[in-house]
């Protein structure tokens, strides 16, 4: 792609465009390289959206790194620990940048942390008061992802802050994460948690107990979930987000319930939707006591009306469609 940018100047953008949408500030004299390079070209700068920085590599040095505090389209930011030798003060250090970062750039919406050391196993130990005082660090932020061998403890020195409110998705991997996160999480009342839209746990049923509760306190609004069992529960309302094949392994999963409401938001247009197969499921002896389903599209527009209410023949014969406009 970097060739293409000496074609002619109308190809600059474009070019640019492709190549320092991603950076990776990995060593002192890769940073410093780049920066020589961006020093005479500083439109280079508005074509970075997603930024890695590793942590363990070698030391960065803070003067380089505050040279690229203007990033005014930034739109994500990844903080991934790179070596066994990193020490529990360095992520601090880069809270004075992610402050930069978010103030030069509004659009900020997703953090990621994670460790990455190919072939060495091992887990990098976190407080989860890091992990909040990150996120105040840069407020426009409703996405998180925490990535497989970060292990989050509870740190007893500090009070336990909950979440964002504007957090909207999260994403944990690994049981540590995911059961620290979560009990303190569900520890407040449902006023001060998120209200999450996406939430995605692995490995399956990690913290089954703690991510029921939030289901049933503050889990109305949640449009895709993954990886939660609902094995005893009490929940009687329930929404999810899938493409359309999946609809009916995802209803074949729930278990028994005395079920109010079930309802589908299809994520695209793409693909048909296994009418037969949905109606079959909801035959099943589970949902005997369903009493609304309802399909909305990807515009968020209702699929089952009066008009195709026999595309599920015995949910209608039933009386269970949802056919509200």
């Amino acid at each position: 792609i970097g060739t293409y940018g000496l074609v002619c100047t109308k190809w600059v953008p474009r070019s640019r465009f492709h190549l320092f949408s991603h950076v990776r500030v990995m060593a002192i004299h890769r940073l410093s390289t780049l920066l020589d390079f961006i020093a005479n070209r500083p439109s280079i700068l508005f074509y970075i959206r997603h930024l890695q920085v590793d942590m363990g590599a070698l030391v960065i040095d803070q003067g380089l790194l505050e040279r690229m505090h203007h990033l005014p389209n930034l739109t994500s930011i990844r903080l991934r620990v790179v070596s066994t030798w990193v020490l529990p003060s360095e992520p601090e250090s880069l809270f004075p940048h992610l402050r930069a970062w978010s103030s030069h750039s509004p659009s900020i919406s997703h953090l990621h942390l994670d460790r990455f050391i190919l072939g060495v196993p091992g887990q990098f130990e976190c407080r989860d008061s890091l992990i909040l005082a990150m996120l105040s660090c840069v407020p426009s932020v409703t996405s998180l992802t925490v990535g497989r061998d970060i292990k989050i403890f509870k740190d007893a020195t500090t009070p336990v802050v909950p979440l964002p409110l504007q957090l909207s998705e999260l994403t944990v991997v690994g049981l540590d994460v995911s059961h620290a996160l979560f009990s303190s999480f569900i520890a407040h009342p449902p006023s001060s948690m998120p209200h999450l839209t996406f939430l995605d746990l692995d490995p399956p049923c990690a913290v089954e107990a703690s991510a029921q509760t939030y289901l049933k306190r503050a889990g109305h609004s949640l449009r895709s979930i993954r990886a939660i069992s609902l094995q005893g529960t009490n929940l009687t309302d329930f929404a999810f987000s899938c493409f359309q094949p999946q609809i009916p392994d995802i209803l074949s999963c729930l278990p028994s319930a005395d079920w109010n409401s079930i309802t589908v938001y299809i994520q695209h247009s793409a693909g048909r939707i296994p009418w037969s197969a949905i109606d079959a499921e909801l035959a099943h002896e589970r949902f005997q006591h369903l009493r609304k389903f309802a399909v909305f599209d990807f515009h968020s527009h209702k699929f089952l009306t009066e008009r195709t209410r026999s595309l599920l023949p015995a949910a209608d014969a039933r009386g269970i469609l949802d056919l509200t406009v």
